[in-house]
């Protein structure tokens, strides 16, 4: 069992011992060392070399006994083949933080798995815990602690933004941006190959930390998702945590037989993950960094309406087009506004919004104006544009000017987009110490804009239980370990239908029958049409062999229906006996679909859209994973044109959602209660024409068991 750790002596260390140092300028060895030293590190350094007495300046030493200490943290940079021997060494010594910054280890092949095993053997041994193996390493540029343990060949600017990230390249790429942006880190953790240390373990950490107003969070894998989800929630409650999910091709998903499995995939559920969570996930790196930006100095919008301020018409509107795109609203101002800005203008200028001061405008115009339109009630952000004008006025003397203005703590974001070249006069420095984030294209701004507005009104709402439905359980379970199971795992339809049945699921009347007199008995005691459905385990999708007989009115159609189910059943088994399913007819012309599909790392994801044979052409559903809270599903419901269909139109009745959310409610419990169903569709389910019934009318499961 891995053992407790102290992230904060991790972050904090009073004094670290360097392996694998170098004498070489240039080498990573020497590289690491200075990148240490010249970002003033208040800590102790010492250095383990073999044959140096001293390297910049440092005395080495030539094992850990001669140190007149036991260093807080241990940073290995030596061949991977004496990374175990010196890890051993550290917990002799006492040492029980490490970065292992070697590669050659399970991302290299089996060989490299097995160092890695031992790594960890190790390290459970003496109480050790890690970062690495191949990882780039971390720093905290706390100013009292000043630590960059890292080999990035660029220095971060010290800022309030956490970034964890499993790719060393890819966060060097981003702190590069980011220094470009003018975005300042806090603190920083390559993970690498996470063989023990893993974000869920930073989580805590970066939930507490003052330093860290925003989170960076660049995963390639997820491990230990129960405790990730539940550590990124309450991260998220407090603070905004943006996610770039690489792997998002649908290219790895599970060829499945099910509607629901053919549709899900392991991006449909992550993204539910981070959905459900609360974190934003972005799939462009320009716009991750740019975002980050946003969240680390403007405050949250209150609100989706945006005012905009610009010297050019072109750019402005691209600008509204830009904000509407991503869902935010940017709607005339109050009159009030309007009459002040006439009075200010010239009368070329628009007055609407965007509001266009034209190419004249100065630096006091810009003032005025973004003043004007702050003190509208009706615009909760502002989006100022700033195109280099024919006059004299440049970015860095608005800059100015918006310093009279506002201080840093106004209540309104206030984005600028810098449509101009960035020279010494583009006054970036002092917008971002107003709290206004600048922007080379409005599409940033709109975006970073659009996230916040989400992260704002995501954090609004209460937390929310989940919920408990009376079902039973017992008897379900009865049944489960009775199952009889096809050649393909799917659970017997009998056996399914009572399953949903003792889960509370609204399911049509329905028998099994091996003979056409009991069909015909059924009738006249049921006194409504019905359908048959040929039961054989050689069929997946009925309806694509012909397996349905719908809304049979007459003992005619039901002899009928009988005799070519009885000869369809003759050319797929060879048999003669034919066993069919006997349902109530139900009638409706809408269709939905709702389902589950196990995902191999994160569990059961449920789904819900339109349905029938379209629904994997269309794709018009929303995920979740399991468990569901009722604003889980009715936040599936409402991604989806469900929301429409659910309510009335010329010929058809509205139903409440009340309704659909109880199902996926009860797909949830199912499958929290019986981890073993690997995937369960219920397509269709019928919405009557007059709104007062939703019944499931087929369903197939996939059990593999406890």
């Amino acid at each position: 069992m891995k053992s407790e750790w102290n992230d904060r002596k991790f972050f904090q260390p009073r004094s670290l011992v360097i392996f694998g140092v170098s004498r070489k300028p240039g080498s990573l060895g020497h590289m690491f060392l200075r990148a240490v030293m010249d970002f003033g590190y208040q800590g102790a350094i010492y250095l383990i070399h073999p044959t140096a007495d001293q390297i910049e300046g440092i005395a080495c030493h030539r094992s850990l006994d001669t140190l007149p200490e036991t260093p807080d943290l241990a940073v290995i940079m030596v061949r991977k083949e004496q990374v175990a021997e010196i890890l051993e060494s550290c917990g002799k010594k006492g040492i029980h933080l490490a970065v292992i910054i070697t590669a050659g280890f399970r991302e290299t092949g089996e060989a490299g798995r097995r160092r890695e095993m031992e790594l960890l053997e190790i390290a459970y041994k003496y109480g050790i815990r890690f970062i690495g193996p191949n990882c780039m390493g971390f720093f905290n540029t706390h100013p009292e602690i000043r630590l960059n343990a890292s080999f990035s060949p660029t220095q971060p600017i010290p800022g309030n933004v956490a970034f964890l990230s499993q790719s060393g390249a890819l966060a060097v790429a981003i702190m590069e941006l980011a220094i470009s942006l003018r975005l300042g880190f806090s603190k920083f953790v390559s993970l690498g190959n996470k063989a023990d240390l893993t974000e869920t373990d930073f989580l805590p950490y970066l939930l507490e930390d003052a330093d860290s107003r925003v989170v960076m969070l660049y995963q390639e894998g997820l491990d230990r998702p129960d405790r990730f989800r539940e550590g990124l929630y309450r991260l998220c409650r407090r603070k905004p945590v943006l996610v770039l999910k690489s792997g998002r091709s649908q290219s790895a998903a599970r060829a499945a037989v099910s509607h629901t499995g053919a549709l899900a995939g392991s991006t449909r559920a992550v993204d539910a993950l981070f959905r459900q969570c609360g974190a934003i996930s972005l799939e462009r790196v320009q716009e991750f960094v740019e975002t980050a930006l946003a969240f680390s100095l403007a405050p949250l919008p209150r609100g989706p309406r945006v005012g905009v301020v610009t010297n050019a018409g072109g750019p402005g509107i691209l600008t509204v087009d830009a904000l509407e795109r991503v869902g935010l609203q940017v709607r005339p101002f109050q009159e009030s506004t309007r009459q002040r800005l006439r009075q200010l203008l010239p009368e070329e200028a628009a007055v609407e919004n965007p509001v266009d001061m034209i190419a004249s405008a100065t630096q006091e115009t810009y003032r005025e104006t973004l003043k004007i339109v702050l003190e509208d009630e009706s615009v909760d952000a502002v989006v100022v544009v700033i195109v280099r004008p024919p006059v004299s006025t440049t970015p860095e003397q608005i800059a100015r000017e918006f310093q009279q203005l506002i201080g840093k703590d106004h209540e309104k974001p206030v984005m600028i987009v810098l449509m101009a070249h960035r020279d010494e006069h583009s006054g970036v420095e002092i917008f971002h110490s107003l709290n206004m984030p600048v922007f080379s294209h409005p599409d940033g701004a709109a975006w970073a804009l659009a996230s916040m507005w989400e992260y704002a009104r995501w954090k609004s709402l209460p937390e929310e239980e989940m919920v408990t439905l009376s079902v039973d359980r017992d008897q379900a379970q009865h049944i489960l370990e009775q199952a009889e199971l096809s050649p393909r795992g799917f659970l017997a339809e009998q056996q399914a239908w009572k399953l949903l049945e003792l889960y509370g699921f609204p399911v049509p009347r329905f028998a099994i029958v091996r003979d056409l007199e009991e069909v015909l008995d059924i009738f006249r005691t049921w006194h409504c049409p019905l359908v048959l459905k040929l039961l054989s385990p050689q069929i997946v999708h009925k309806s694509d062999v012909g397996a349905v007989r719908v809304n049979l009115q007459t003992e005619s159609d039901i002899r009928q229906a009988w005799d070519q189910l009885q000869e369809l059943q003759e050319k797929l088994a060879a048999s003669t006996s034919a066993v069919c399913l006997v349902q109530e007819w139900i009638s409706g012309s809408r269709e939905l679909i709702a389902g589950v599909q196990k995902d191999a790392q994160l569990g059961h994801m449920i789904m819900v859209g339109l349905g029938g044979v379209l629904v994997e052409t269309l794709e018009e559903v929303a995920f979740r994973l399991a468990p569901l809270t009722p604003r889980d599903a009715r936040e599936m419901i409402r991604e989806t044109r469900l929301r429409t269909w659910l309510k009335r139109t010329r010929h058809l009745e509205a139903m409440e959602e009340s309704r659909l959310v109880d199902i996926l409610l009860r797909l949830s419990q199912l499958v929290v209660d019986f981890p073993g169903i690997t995937s369960l569709d219920l397509n269709p389910i019928i919405l009557s024409d007059d709104g007062r019934r939703l019944t499931v009318v087929d369903v197939r499961m996939e059990w593999l068991g406890r």
